[in-house]
């Protein structure tokens, strides 16, 4: 009981961290503060990187080792497994798509959503898979050597940060529902015996960290498009 107590307060640490300004949040211009808005702006990766530092960390140390041991005894499945982890991932997503079809219109309209959301997609594949093959970790189940991180984790966070920034103005309830689906679909990662209890705090940092970077990245684009834009028009004003 403990074990699970553990793993409640892990997730329940990303849901309180997105308390904090968001990456793709202006921050307000103060005369001397470039320097204070960079540091507000980068703040959220931390709790992500931690998470995928953990994760690293429990490849080689033992005592993480030991608490990976414990946690898969602890719950792993008995009698059978249950599949609702392969579904679970992508609902917070799901639910984006869902309100903006609905009418409820969250800070992006469809089509920026939709290159954020790319964005995470290809930011948040390639770094898992990658990491996957080089570090070849076996998982539980020995079915194969793909455990570390876990990417079913990492999809479901990710997805569930997307939710969070395009709602998180409307009201943090989306952001608690959609990190609640991500733990659970951690959860059930472990329970059913296809990865350590370090990949999936990993996993979790990948998905977090992936999007974050994405919002910034789209943050960038959209603000030197506007930018070149604005110029062109000056250009050809007659």
């Amino acid at each position: 009981m403990k074990i699970i107590t553990l793993i409640f307060c892990l997730f329940t640490c990303s849901i309180l961290a997105q308390n904090t300004s968001s990456p793709f949040d202006v921050t307000k211009k103060s005369n001397n503060s470039e320097i204070l808005e960079k540091q507000t702006q980068y703040r959220p990766l931390i709790l992500p990187s931690a998470f995928i530092t953990y994760g690293f960390i429990g490849l080689k140390n033992e005592k993480l080792n030991a608490l990976d041991l414990s946690i898969r005894d602890e719950l792993r499945y008995v009698e059978r497994k249950v599949n609702l982890d392969d579904y679970l991932e992508y609902s917070p997503l799901v639910a984006v798509y869902g309100l903006n079809l609905l009418g409820k219109k969250g800070v992006h309209d469809l089509r920026e959503l939709s290159k954020i959301t790319g964005y995470s997609i290809v930011i948040t594949g390639v770094s898992v898979y990658s990491i996957k093959l080089l570090t070849g970790i076996e998982r539980p189940d020995g079915s194969a050597f793909t455990s570390f991180p876990s990417g079913h984790t990492a999809t479901a966070f990710m997805c569930a940060e997307i939710l969070y920034q395009e709602y998180k103005d409307e009201s943090i309830l989306y952001g608690i529902l959609g990190y609640t689906a991500a733990a659970a679909t951690g959860y059930l990662r472990i329970y059913n015996d296809k990865h350590w209890f370090s990949d999936v705090v990993a996993g979790a940092g990948f998905g977090i960290l992936s999007t974050k970077l994405s919002y910034l990245l789209h943050e960038k684009l959209h603000s030197r498009s506007s930018r070149t834009t604005s110029r062109n028009k000056r250009r050809y004003l007659p």
